[in-house]
């Protein structure tokens, strides 16, 4: 499980200082990167998101997408009800180690 505040805002996927389509081009290309590795590597990716906060949804929904995986809106009213039924579906794997590789310049 991979956990975040939706918001691309430091790193390569970054999409604040995103100035011409050429820029969100290439963002958009590293979330296909990722997605692609994931795949490549059997790996499923689900992504949640809380109704109204910002975030690049049709960008990150491409990781989804492609590894298999679904997205999932839940409302902040409702979210212990919406993580119940998260976290009720079967555990496929426990004591994982992830290990990421970045390239020295990152």
């Amino acid at each position: 499980m991979l956990c975040t505040d939706g918001l691309a805002n430091i790193g390569i996927g970054s999409f604040d200082e995103v100035t011409d389509e050429q820029e969100l081009k290439k963002r958009e290309e590293v979330y296909e990167r990722i997605g692609e590795f994931a795949k490549s590597k059997g790996i499923t990716v689900n992504i949640v998101s809380i109704v109204g906060d910002e975030c690049n949804l049709d960008t990150l929904s491409r990781i989804a997408e492609l590894t298999g995986g679904e997205v999932e809106r839940v409302d902040p009213i409702s979210l212990t009800k919406n993580f119940a039924n998260i976290l009720s579906k079967p555990i496929i794997a426990s004591n994982v180690i992830a290990k990421v590789l970045l390239h020295k310049g990152l």
